[in-house]
């Protein structure tokens, strides 16, 4: 048996009524929370005043930055560092998907850590350790809750950077199924394809190890039974239930392996086009798959009886870039956007320039 390296520092809570364990595990010396969200969602679905209402008995300060958008920025991260400094924050709740949990990560981090978030993301080294973080995720795609890694997109260069680091393990994750069940028939889909890609990526990467090759798997197996038949009965707390543990076992999963270069390629999709992380994922998924033909390829082949092109063309996803109005000329900006990303690092197949032109042709 090979050996391996595993640290998964997180203490994740899992199950439906979960939620009203938060006030068991916040930290004594915790007195100000900063909860992190999006504008509307986690507002409109009740979920933010649930999380308030349990919160309300336990004589903790709470602060609400409700600046998060799908795909956070740089910009509105620093705000929320300097809101959570300002008023002497001593944990960070984020509650959403993972944008909203990523930038609660970030905050988090910059408070004990000087700088902006562009100097980190540019090298800048994360010398203190964090904030305490709680995570609750309200979909079942990132996986973010329970790793050590964010995706923070810069408006001024248009571009998505990857940021990670031992200190930004949430302390604890509170995974509660009935907080999914509010989710869109798209967000399903898109947030279903992301965690498959997350194992599908961490499977075949180079950093892959027996531990983490057997939680892939069984990922993958859990979201082909039960994300086609979700999306068929959103409301379903059983599936619902099923997506949200193979998500986190995403999250479990690239906090040891890294994205390949499905995520490196998939990012301008999604930085030019506004195309969902996870779409944009799946679209260039098969052709992904082609290229990179081999043992474990066969394996993930053989779990969709080789279909796994019609498996997301059956959710309602076309594997054609020219459906989102994507034209030949646009692979060239794809690339410069593209090369250079870590991500290649951790790919099984070196992978040249034109190699990445000819996928992004082949997937027209």
């Amino acid at each position: 048996m090979q050996g391996f390296n595993l640290f998964s520092p997180t203490r994740i809570i899992f199950g439906e009524g979960k939620i009203k364990t938060l006030p068991e595990i916040l930290p004594i010396n915790s007195n100000k929370i900063l909860i992190v969200t999006g504008k509307n969602s986690s507002k409109n679905n009740g979920i933010l005043s649930t999380v308030q209402s349990i919160l309300a008995d336990t004589n903790k300060k709470i602060f609400i930055f409700d600046e998060i958008k799908p795909n956070p920025v740089t910009n509105i991260v620093d705000l929320g560092s300097k809101i959570a400094k300002k008023n002497s924050i001593d944990l960070v709740l984020g509650i959403g998907g993972g944008s909203s949990m990523d930038a609660s990560k970030c905050i988090a981090m910059l408070v004990n850590n000087e700088g902006n978030v562009k100097d980190y993301i540019k090298g800048k080294k994360i010398i203190n350790p964090v904030l305490p973080i709680i995570t609750i995720p309200t979909t079942a795609g990132t996986g973010s809750e329970v790793n050590q890694s964010v995706v923070i997109s810069d408006l001024e260069t248009k571009t998505k950077t990857g940021l990670s680091s031992e200190y930004m393990f949430p302390r604890f994750a509170i995974l509660d199924p009935t907080f999914t069940l509010s989710m869109s028939h798209t967000l399903t889909v898109d947030t279903g394809i992301d965690a498959l890609t997350h194992v599908i990526e961490g499977y075949l990467s180079t950093k892959a190890t027996i531990s983490s090759d057997k939680l892939a798997l069984e990922s993958i197996e859990i979201i082909k039974e039960a994300l086609p038949q979700l999306v068929k009965n959103l409301k379903d707390v059983s599936l619902r239930t099923q997506m949200l543990y193979a998500s986190m076992l995403g999250g479990l999963v690239i906090s040891k392996t890294g994205t390949i270069m499905l995520h490196a390629m998939g990012y301008p999709l999604t930085t030019f086009y506004n195309i969902p992380h996870g779409r944009a994922n799946g679209i260039l998924l098969p052709t992904m798959m082609e290229f990179l033909k081999g043992d474990k390829i066969d394996t993930i082949n053989y779990i969709f009886r080789n279909n796994l092109r019609k498996f997301l063309n059956n959710l309602g996803i076309s594997t054609n870039l020219r459906d989102y109005g994507i034209i030949p000329e646009d692979v060239i900006r794809f690339l410069d956007n593209v090369w250079g990303r870590r991500n290649f690092t951790v790919t099984p197949k070196l992978v040249t320039k034109d190699d990445i032109i000819n996928l992004y042709k082949q997937a027209l």
